[in-house]
């Protein structure tokens, strides 16, 4: 790759960062963050704020990356009023602080079009718009679009959020008519883009799988208690399908295990979350922690009797992933994604089958499943080297 400088959009990253555990497509984000800061090629990464956009050097980066792992550091009047009005300021001011000048969108564009060989890339599903992907384009910018999954064009309306079909049907175009190279987590969801009638540059890039190292004493003690329990992690939201770990848990009332839902909340039915709320088994064996580190996850992953993925529809499925990684046995929602991905590895169960799900649950929690050598999954480096294979 000849290319001297690489724009990284880190505005779903900084926006969301501090407001919860990451998810898939966050820790995706700061995955990108961290190789391109580590290449030797001039690299900057940009945000989108309300009063323009700015475009920060590797100490903005770095201070990204750090305020992820650690307190954001102190930040100066100017990224506290840049940052006015959000919920979770603290990673805009940070950079802020960092970055230079605000920048209108015709100013971004004249910045990324004066290095040479420039390559935009947006992997969050933010700024996907055709005015900014066709100006990129026009001054000579390579613009590479990650799309996760097509999720909110392939499910009913509802199991989305407010609007959200329509915001990605409009990016999805953008990327369709402006993107020099659309990327995705699966051969699945690159079929389905196909499919959408994009007859430009579509390459599959498995996603790295690398859990943090385990460390139960990140765990709080109601968690790490030493019982048989099942985990069920990612945002709480309709096709993640908890209205039916619900009523598996309905079903093993007279002597449950412990369920552990790790996850922030998202857009979930509020019939379902108020189900959650007044469930029976609620604080006793049914669990939620929107607040565990990597490294907790890890820990939880690693002591569940199984991990449930009863998720209807995925572009990846990083969880069920990195649970196979460290050897935990999976029960899996049967979908062809899952299948790409992890191959026969799991248990396979029919998606929304109550009473299936239930027997098995059941069956786990009195004969521990035969542990397994994990599958052979590709890491970060893995996924990068594919990446930049297609790369002009």
């Amino acid at each position: 790759m000849t290319a001297e400088a690489v724009f990284l959009d880190i505005t779903r990253l900084i926006r969301r960062g501090l407001s919860g555990p990451l998810t898939g497509i966050d820790r995706v984000e700061r995955a990108w963050l961290r190789f391109w800061l580590a290449e030797e090629r001039s690299f900057a990464p940009v945000c989108r704020t309300a009063f323009g956009w700015r475009i920060g050097g590797r100490d903005a980066a770095r201070t990204i990356l750090g305020a992820l792992e650690h307190a954001p550091a102190p930040v100066g009047w100017r990224g506290r009023v840049m940052a006015r009005g959000m919920r979770q300021p603290a990673l805009l001011a940070a950079f802020a602080d960092q970055a230079g000048p605000l920048l209108t969108e015709r100013a971004l564009v004249a910045t990324v079009a004066r290095q040479p060989g420039a390559i935009w890339c947006s992997v969050g599903h933010e700024n996907l718009s055709a005015g900014l992907l066709s100006a990129l384009g026009v001054q000579g910018a390579q613009r590479i679009v990650f799309l996760h999954d097509l999720i909110p064009l392939s499910t009913p309306a509802d199991w989305n959020g407010p609007g959200a079909p329509a915001r990605f049907a409009r990016g999805f175009a953008a990327a369709a008519a402006h993107a020099d190279l659309i990327l995705t987590p699966s051969a699945v969801v690159a079929a389905e883009v196909r499919v959408r009638g994009v007859t430009g540059r579509v390459a599959a890039c498995p996603l790295g799988v690398e859990p943090a190292a385990p460390d139960r004493g990140a765990l709080p003690p109601r968690l790490a208690e030493n019982s048989v329990y099942f985990t069920a992690i990612g945002t709480i939201e309709p096709r993640k399908d908890l209205s039916l770990l619900l009523d598996v848990w309905d079903r093993l009332a007279e002597d449950p295990p412990r369920l552990i839902l790790a996850g922030r909340r998202g857009w979930e039915r509020p019939e379902v979350l108020s189900r959650l709320d007044r469930h029976p088994l609620r604080g006793t064996a049914i669990l939620e922690d929107a607040t565990l580190s990597d490294a907790a996850i890890a820990a939880l992953l690693q002591g569940a009797r199984a991990h449930l993925a009863p998720s209807r529809a995925e572009g990846f499925g990083l969880p069920a992933a990195e649970a196979a990684a460290l050897g935990t046995p999976v029960l899996a929602a049967d979908l062809p994604v899952t299948r790409e991905v992890l191959g026969d590895w799991p248990t396979y169960l029919p998606p929304g089958d109550p009473a299936l799900w239930a027997a098995a649950i059941r069956a786990a929690t009195a004969h521990a499943p035969q542990r397994k050598p994990p599958p052979r999954l590709g890491d970060w480096t893995d996924h990068f080297n594919v990446v930049l294979s297609h790369l002009n």
